[in-house]
């Protein structure tokens, strides 16, 4: 599960990691696994909390899901990554608070992006059209149920 943490200036965090199949930058929702026992909303909090430093104020809601397969040929992953909606005062992202050192070793970066910026951008944004969803989120209200947003 991942979350769309959108400032108040309609802005959105991502992290940035090598990208699994060639390293180059990949642009993502901060977010991660489910442990064994754990709930979606617990894990949530768990990985925002090692990632970038941030306490989940309250139960966010899941606006969007999306489906994908990564990895080197010869293992293949198949991951659904369930999204939910996070609104928050602009922060800087603490990336050296996760205790797995490395976990905290591949997060390279973080940035605050405009709907603009998603979809003007040469780096790789995950999903590719994230800032068309952010955007109609912000001015038509949240989708419910929640939509497939996509590779």
């Amino acid at each position: 599960m991942r979350a769309a943490i959108v400032s108040n200036d309609e802005r959105v965090l991502l992290i940035c990691f090598p990208h699994p199949d060639d390293g180059k930058h990949l642009w993502v929702m901060p977010g991660g696994g489910v442990e064994p026992g754990e709930s979606q909303v617990a894990a949530l909090r768990r990985e925002l909390r090692e990632e970038i430093d941030f306490d989940l104020p309250s139960v966010p809601p899941f606006i969007w899901h999306r489906t994908y397969t990564y990895g080197p040929a010869h293992r293949r992953i198949r991951q659904t990554d369930s999204i939910y909606w996070v609104r928050a005062t602009s922060f800087d992202a603490r990336l050296d608070a996760n205790p797995d050192d490395n976990e905290r070793d591949a997060v390279i970066g973080a940035r605050w992006w405009s709907p603009d910026e998603l979809e003007t951008t040469e780096e790789r944004i995950v999903p590719r059209r994230l800032g068309e969803f952010v955007r109609r989120a912000i001015i038509d209200g949240l989708p419910d149920p929640p939509i497939d947003v996509g590779v």
